[in-house]
């Protein structure tokens, strides 16, 4: 690495800075000398076209021009030029060290720009830019202009914004004297005029921790310089008052007003240069304690032979400073000591006295004393203290400029009027170095740390080196030094109008607590061109270490050197090898040598083999050394380079076998299952069928998926070289004996090296590149490129581990499901060749243990979530391990052997062979009575040839099975893959219901469902029974549609008389003409059944397929308890949706066993409706009526709206458990399928469910009172009730407690007020459930009166368009009949609310259901009372009156008291009065009182009656 500038930001657009800085510049664009033709072209423009006059005179002067007159033109041009483009170095600038803010200014004019994120730049490496914020002309007066300028940024105290600035203060230095500062938006926080003299630097040094022991640490300081003086101003209390007016700011803009308090004076010290003849620039090197030594040299230098020393050295404040008499010079202020105090108090109070005497006097005398009180007084000054000069480089003729301190405090930098820049040593004071011929130069500093080489090392010991940075702007160079006696380490050409900034301070506030972690400035030195682009210079730390003359430096820079060509060359050319090569090459250190042949080998567009002819030159140039001569890094570059070399030959040798044409295979799907992978028939037809079916289920998801995947280059193009050598790392067993071996060959020290490495796929390689690396290394063979054989033999040679090649084969083997059968065949041959290159013991075990190897195939394939590649997989790799154990050898034909089967035979090992047989002979050998007894048809994968029928195992057959662990493993997986793809093929079906599409797929693998508890599979057929919103009536197979379970037993080649026994006639003679065709005749009807189906004929049809496979997981009882909770899941989720809830409980119904249903009730309330319900039930007794929406929110977590639907859910939960409870059921076995047995993980729902406790029926039945009656309230809105009022003290105590506890019920013995309170109840829950009813119109009751009605229809009509109405009273009846009342109370009430709503017809249905007929009767007449009542007294008075003349006068009484306004519909016809009237006498006795008054209201009532119509007619 070597050094570059590089960008850190950019000004969004600086020519509009400098048209606000400099407003006359783009005026005065025109040449001298032409201002009256400028002018009067300006005056023609001007004018309009119709007073346009050819006849005047153009203002062109044609008279020629002397050369004095040409050659004072253009020098004044090119001056003019020049000057506008050096705008820059004649403004003030100054920049944040935190590289967020930037400040210009120019006599009264400032412009601040902070930095702006700019969305159009995402992604480049400067994304924001530098935009104006404040500009503005500040000042007091036109005399008063900028001289000095500081953006200072204030750490921040908040911990979310640790580690970057609160905000930058603008400090600005006036010639008046005063010093300003404001906010980065312009607001004025503080001033104070320190000096009567022009401002001529500001300086500011933060803290900064000791560099080592002993040291002092650097404290916030501001240095403000004056023409005579030096101010200092502590950053502590600089910091707090700017913070306090900041605030106050805040606090006034806020409240807005503009009266601010004015803040306390800085405090500061001040010391003058007197000794000085003019002072241009001054650093401040910090806190100095001199050694005794000097202490001395000092003392006798300043006070003779009779000074006197003091025991311990003071510590002494050091400034340095520039300009003339002398050059440099050294003033020391000594710590600890004040301005003198005494004189300042003895002034002041004399001033005060003095005052006072004035302003009493004149008030004596009577003259003018307010007017000299009005006189703005002007600000005290105060005296600055003499500062010595100690010493100074003395220099008569030169004049020093700009001095600049180095970060170590040890270098300065000085520029002078004679164009020179001397480099001075401030502990000894004197000159090291000067540079000649940079005038008007500008130098700053730059520190480096070493980088990172011992991470054991402590980062505070690293070494630190120092530049100096030189901008010459005369000659448009920027020049890069080593101090102190260092060469020159680069130079750049840049802009002659650039300007150089070099902040030597960073964030105020800091300590040694905050600064921890903390950068406190993002740059040490930038370089600001006319563009707009601020820069700064990278310098690594190995400059520092060596010149040109070493052999590292040479390497680096060769290095350079190639990176540079390789950066910049796009495609291979005839040159370029050859030029790597000899940089290469050419490279003396083997570290350095072994970055470029990485670097090379990460350059994409380089061809492969130039790649490997630069590697062999590597290793050749290292083989020609002997090994002895190499060191450690020669060695490592040694394994490298063969390393590289190995994969670069393979990579190449892939390429080529990729490139071939694919052979077509001659082998159907049928016989390559037969013949390579050695199934029976049967298994072979068996597989067939389970991969027939699951693409007929799935086709449709298959085709939207395929046609909706976006594809991207990377998907297409293959796999490129350095991406391929990425993807591996290379371990070497290096030792150091082997450094000490002598006399041995070349040819044997790389064998043995060869031995000693392994290549192997890095650790750090992404799924997606070992994906990739895989798909490069085995698409082509397993789509018949190139033959398995061939390509493990080239793989061989790299030396990558068998293991990490079944590895990347089965990752891209099971990334994809398209794989074929056809390719199956060249599956079986890779997996068989790459299990040849392991070790034996690894294949082959004793028949008790299992196979290390074939473990670690079937836990890939066991975590594949492609269910179908992983099935394919497990067969395949099935057949090999078969093969390899020699199990399917002795019983089949030698001569039957495919081709490819032969040329293994003869490439394998004949010592293996033995070995192999051996072992094979060796196995533990059962009978097949023994065998039959095996897990998962284990008897029929091994069987010999073909034609042995099933009979020859009997008994009496000789013949011998070989079962071993490894093979009963691959009958288990084998099941297990097989029903784990019936459950992926139901989970790709989509029923097409609203809300399915937008869940997340789910998926499976075997080891999923394995290490997921018992439950997992009814728990993931559950869960996308929800995710497919399906209702119960959805999960059960209709037969009357096409498929039936006859179909299944027909693939299954069923015996006629089976068929005959199960099917109907027409399938009977459908089956006989099927058997007839074949095999693949009998699937084809099926299979057209099947893709007649719809989406939910599919689902049911799987589902019943899943059922019959998992004959103990699916369960009705437990698939249904599943389905419960995950809808009971997807309601919590989304609480206002109870159509979840009401899913989830209808599925709770369908459950039969009670225990179960019981149990799974149990968990239901305690995980999701307790704490929901208790809620609501508090909240509603305290609000006594229905909740608003922001309450229920707030409390219950659901709207309004859907907590009316929870509630009534919540009833009849609790009537679903009592149920339960009132059933008595034995407790449920959970067995499971014989390859689902090595199930672990949590406990299932199921067993949970069984685990709980029975409830307490008493507690359910008070939880059921308790909702209906909080459903009550909501539902038909009945307001002022306490819910939980209308229960006595051991009832409320008892709610909501566990379901299976026994808590102190409450009985029928209550208080009288509580019996009230709960008849008032009731009878208002009958009011509101009667009101829903429409009241009836003059329409229904005159045909009412008129046509004769069935009771019974108008009962049906009305219960069905009023279900509420019915519901609520037989509710009521049930309630009062459980809290002990009396229910022909409610009765009579029901029929009484019906008659006052006008509903008469209802009223007499009811009314056939009370028993006390006197009170029904005195109640039905206070109804009819009230309606005549209404009828004369509210209606037409007038007309009536006659006809209350003829009644007695106790029955005119008794019609007066009544109250007609408290029936809810009086405006009943007279005629359905009557009939009320007639009800109410047949119920009263003839010795009651009321039953005269019955007949005479009865016989009035007629004859209002008649006396109505008659009018109406």
């Amino acid at each position: 690495m070597s050094c570059q500038l590089s960008a850190i930001s950019k000004f969004q657009d600086i020519s509009s800075v400098r048209r606000f800085l400099f407003p006359t510049s783009s005026k005065e664009g025109t040449p001298i000398g032409d201002g009256g033709q400028s002018k009067s072209s300006s005056m023609v423009s001007s004018e309009s076209d119709e007073m346009d006059n050819w006849d005047q005179d153009w203002g062109f002067d044609e008279s020629p021009l002397t050369p004095e007159q040409e050659q004072g033109i253009v020098g004044a041009n090119e001056d003019e030029a020049s000057s506008s483009k050096n705008w820059l170095q004649k403004c003030i600038l100054s920049v944040s060290p935190t590289n967020d803010v930037v400040a210009v200014a120019h006599e009264h004019k400032i412009c601040v720009l902070t930095q702006k994120w700019d969305p159009r730049k995402r992604g480049e490496e400067i994304d924001s830019n530098l935009t104006p914020i404040w500009e503005s002309e500040i000042g007091c007066d036109e005399r008063e202009t900028i001289t000095a300028l500081l953006c200072l940024p204030l750490a921040s105290q908040k911990r979310s914004t640790h580690g970057g600035p609160d905000w930058t203060c603008i400090i600005i230095g006036f010639s008046s004297g005063y010093v300003r500062m404001y906010s980065q938006t312009g607001v004025l926080l503080l001033s104070q005029l320190l000096h009567l003299e022009k401002v001529e630097r500001l300086k500011c040094r933060t803290y900064a921790p000791p560099r080592f022991l002993g040291l002092a640490e650097t404290h916030d300081e501001l240095l403000i310089m004056y023409t005579r003086a030096i101010v200092s101003i502590d950053g502590f209390s600089l910091i707090q008052s700017l913070r306090a007016c900041c605030n106050q700011v805040a606090r006034a803009t806020a409240s807005g007003t503009e009266n601010m308090l004015q803040p306390p004076p800085l405090a500061y010290k001040k010391w003058s240069l007197g000794e000085q003849e003019k002072v241009s620039d001054y650093v401040a090197c910090g806190v100095v304690c001199a050694n005794p030594f000097d202490q001395l040299k000092a003392a006798s230098m300043l006070g003779g032979v009779k000074a006197t020393v003091k025991t311990s050295p003071p510590a002494m404040n050091v400034f340095m400073t520039a300009g003339t008499g002398p050059y440099v010079g050294f003033f020391y202020a000594i710590e600890g000591f004040t301005q003198p105090i005494l004189s300042e108090v003895a002034i002041a109070m004399a001033n005060k006295i003095k005052s006072a005497l004035l302003s009493a006097a004149s008030g004596w005398l009577g003259f003018g004393g307010k007017a000299k009180e009005e006189k703005e007084k002007p600000p005290k000054i105060e005296p600055a203290a003499p500062l010595p000069l100690r010493f100074g480089l003395p220099d008569r003729r030169r004049a020093g400029d700009v001095i600049m301190l180095s970060p170590c405090n040890n270098y300065a930098a000085t520029t002078d009027s004679f164009g020179r820049v001397i480099l001075v040593d401030v502990q000894r004071g004197m000159a090291v170095k000067m540079w000649k011929g940079y005038r008007d130069a500008q130098v700053g500093w730059i520190e480096v740390k070493e980088e990172n080489a011992e991470p054991e090392k402590n980062p505070d010991h690293y070494r630190l080196a120092q530049f100096l940075i030189i901008y010459a702007p005369r000659r448009g160079i920027l020049e890069v030094w080593l101090a102190a006696h260092g060469p020159r380490v680069a130079a750049f050409n840049v802009s002659k109008y650039c300007c150089l900034v070099c902040p030597c301070y960073g964030m105020l506030g800091l300590n040694n607590v905050t600064s921890r972690g903390i950068k406190s400035r993002t740059f040490q030195c930038a370089l600001i061109d006319p563009s707009g682009v601020i820069k700064t210079v990278d310098i690594p730390f190995h400059l520092a270490l060596s010149d040109k003359s070493s052999k590292r430096a040479r390497d680096l820079h060769l290095l350079k050197k190639l990176k540079a060509y390789l950066k910049e060359s796009s495609a291979d050319t005839e040159a370029l090898e050859e030029t790597i090569r000899d940089l290469l090459l050419d490279m003396k250190i083997a570290s350095i040598a072994h970055q470029g042949i990485e670097r090379i080998l990460s350059t994409k567009y380089l061809p492969v083999g130039l790649m490997q002819n630069l590697v062999k030159a590597c290793i050749k140039r290292l083989d020609s050394r002997m090994e002895d001569n190499l060191d450690l890094d020669s060695r490592i570059m040694l394994k490298f380079c063969k390393s590289q070399r190995s994969l670069l030959s393979l990579y190449s040798s892939v390429t080529t076998l990729n490139s071939a044409e694919a052979e077509n295979s001659k082998l159907s799907d049928h016989e390559i299952l037969t013949s390579v992978l050695h199934q029976t028939s049967q298994e072979a037809q068996a597989v067939l069928t389970l991969l027939e079916h699951h693409e007929l289920l799935t086709l449709t998801v298959n085709v939207t998926k395929h046609s909706a995947r976006v594809k991207f280059k990377e998907d297409v193009d293959p796999l490129g070289a350095t991406s391929f050598l990425h993807a591996f790392s290379y371990r070497t067993l290096f030792s150091n004996e082997d450094s000490t071996t002598s006399g041995t060959s070349i040819a044997q020290s790389s064998s043995s090296s060869s031995k000693q490495m392994q290549i192997t796929v890095s650790k750090e390689a992404s799924e997606e590149r070992r994906l990739a690396l895989g798909k490069f290394l085995f698409s082509g063979c397993l789509h018949g490129q190139c033959q398995a054989q061939e390509l493990v033999a080239i793989i061989q040679k790299s030396n990558i581990p068998p293991d990490q090649l079944m590895n990347l084969l089965l990752l891209y083997w099971l990334s994809s499901s398209k794989h074929t059968i056809d390719m199956m065949a060249n599956l079986y041959e890779l997996v068989k060749s790459i299990t040849a290159l392991t070790d034996l013991p690894e294949v082959i075990v004793d028949s008790n243990e299992s196979s290390p190897w074939w473990q670690r195939v079937r836990n890939l394939c066991s975590q594949s979530d492609n269910i179908r590649a992983a099935y394919l997989a497990v067969v395949t790799c099935k057949a090999v391990a078969v093969n390899a154990l020699g199990l399917n050898g002795p019983f089949k034909d030698p001569d039957a052997d495919t081709l490819s089967g032969k040329s293994e035979e003869e490439e394998d090992d004949p010592e293996k062979k033995k070995v192999q047989l051996a072992k094979g002979k060796e196995q533990r050998t059962i009978s097949n009575n023994k065998g039959s007894k095996s897990e998962v048809d284990g008897e029929g994968d091994s069987s010999g040839d073909p034609a042995t029928t099933v009979a020859d195992t009997s008994a009496d057959s000789q013949e011998w099975e070989a079962v071993t662990v490894d093979m009963e493993l691959w009958e288990v997986l084998v099941r297990q893959c097989e029903d784990a793809l019936a459950i992926v093929t139901l989970l790709s079906i989509q029923s097409g219901s609203e809300g399915s599409s937008q869940q997340h797929t789910i998926t499976v693998s075997v080891a999923r469902l394995l290490l997921s508890g018992k439950g997992s599979i009814p728990e993931v057929v559950a869960r996308y029974i929800v995710q497919q919103r399906l209702n119960p009536a959805s999960l059960f197979y209709s037969f009357t549609t096409g498929v039936t379970r006859e179909d299944e037993e027909e693939e299954k080649e069923m015996g006629e008389e089976e068929i005959d026994r199960e099917a109907s006639q027409e399938e009977k003679m459908q089956a006989r003409a099927t058997k007839k065709q074949g095999g693949k005749e009998l699937e084809r009807p099926l299979s057209e059944r099947i893709q007649e189906m719809t989406q939910s004929d599919k689902i049911k049809y799987q589902l019943e397929e899943l059922r019959r496979r998992f004959p103990h997981n699916l369960q009705n009882d437990f698939l249904l308890s599943n389905c419960c909770w995950e809808y009971a899941v997807l309601w919590n989720k989304e609480p206002d949706e109870t159509w979840s809830l009401e899913l989830s409980l209808d599925f709770l119904r369908l459950v039969q066993n009670a225990v179960l249903r019981q149990g799974v009730s149990s968990l239901l309330w305690h995980m999701f409706m307790k704490k929901r319900s208790s809620s609501a039930a508090h909240l509603m007794e305290k609000v006594g009526k229905t909740p608003k929406d922001r309450l229920c929110r707030k409390e219950v977590g659901m709207n309004d709206i859907s907590l009316i639907s929870f509630v009534s859910l919540c009833a009849d939960f609790m009537e679903i458990i009592m149920d339960a409870n009132c059933e008595a059921h034995e407790v449920p076995v959970y067995n499971l399928e014989p390859a689902w047995q090595k199930v672990e993980g949590p406990t299932s729902l199921v067993e949970l469910a069984i685990d709980q406790k029975a409830t307490n029926y008493g507690l359910l039945r008070l939880h059921f009172h308790l909702f209906k009656i909080m459903s009550a309230v909501l539902s038909l809105g009945v307001k002022s009730v306490k819910v939980l009022s209308l229960f006595d003290n051991k009832g409320r105590a008892a709610l909501f407690k566990e379901l299976h506890s026994h808590p102190l019920l409450p009985n029928q013995k209550v208080e009288p007020a509580l019996i009230t309170a709960r008849k008032n109840f009731l009878c208002r829950v009958i009011t509101a459930a009667v009101a829903t009813i429409d009241p009836p119109s003059e329409m229904d009751q005159s045909v009412t009166s008129l046509i004769s009605i069935s009771s019974t229809a108008q009962l049906k009509r009305q219960r069905s368009l009023y279900p509420t109405a019915f519901k609520w009273p037989q509710t009521i009846q049930m309630l009062a009949r459980d809290f002990g009342l009396d229910l022909d109370y409610f009765k009579r009430h029901h029929v009484s609310e019906l008659y006052s709503f006008g509903h008469d017809k209802l009223g007499e249905e009811v009314m056939l259901s009370v028993n006390d007929h006197e009170e029904m009767g005195v109640q039905l007449l206070t109804i009819g009372g009230q309606r005549v009542a209404w009828e004369i007294f509210k209606r037409d008075i007038d007309r009536n009156f006659q006809h209350l003349a003829g009644m007695s006068t106790s029955l005119t009484r008794w019609l007066k008291d009544l109250e007609p306004e408290s029936l809810h519909f009086p405006a009943v016809p007279l005629s359905t009065t009557v009939s009320l009237l007639e009800q109410a006498a047949t119920r009263l006795t003839e010795d009651s009182r009321h039953h005269n008054l019955a007949q005479e209201l009865m016989e009035k009532t007629k004859t209002l009656a008649d006396f109505n119509i008659h009018n109406q007619s």
